[in-house]
């Protein structure tokens, strides 16, 4: 096997899996966000989108930079299998924190925005 097409084969599986992952966040956070902006379900869609398109471009951007072209793989099969289990390795954890980022500020935005309700605020505000 060539480094090249082992390079696209740890391409492909990075992507399948930051899309996976993007698709949980995506309707995970549709559920929280709906929950917190329940007054205002255009601006719960609007932070939705903007939140995923962030988390795709910041991953799209960490999988170009890990497996692009300044990388080059070994050619010895068994070291090609490492780099290759450490790219994606390295991948998830960047995904894992940064789904977990995501989190904490979608809870904290939504949170923020049921103090504003009970207040009779603006969710805006």
């Amino acid at each position: 096997m060539s480094s090249t097409t082992f390079q696209a084969i740890c391409g492909v599986v990075s992507v399948v899996i930051t899309l996976l992952a993007g698709w949980g966040m995506r309707r995970n956070t549709r559920v929280i966000l709906a929950d917190s902006f329940a007054g205002n379900p255009k601006l719960a869609g609007s932070i939705q989108n903007t939140v995923s398109l962030g988390f795709y471009l910041f991953m799209f951007g960490e999988l170009v930079l890990a497996n692009g072209p300044f990388n080059n793989y070994s050619t010895d099969v068994a070291m090609m299998i490492w780099e290759g289990c450490l790219k994606i390795g390295f991948m998830c954890l960047v995904l894992g924190t940064l789904h977990f980022v995501v989190l904490f500020l979608v809870t904290r935005i939504g949170n923020k925005a049921r103090r504003n309700a009970a207040n009779g605020d603006s969710i805006l505000a």
